[in-house]
């Protein structure tokens, strides 16, 4: 991580038994994160 200059990072492990409730609330995750960093302030 040192070498990537980051000081966290998350992993998603999605598998047989991973409720589509579960999938629904990473995308939602994903998107909010990614409104939360996006410097352009575009919707995407």
């Amino acid at each position: 991580m040192r070498r990537l200059g980051v000081t966290a990072t998350a992993r998603a492990s999605v598998y047989l038994y991973t409720t589509h409730a579960e999938v629904d609330a990473l995308g939602a995750g994903l998107q909010e994160v990614r409104r939360i960093l996006d410097p352009s302030g575009t919707p995407r």
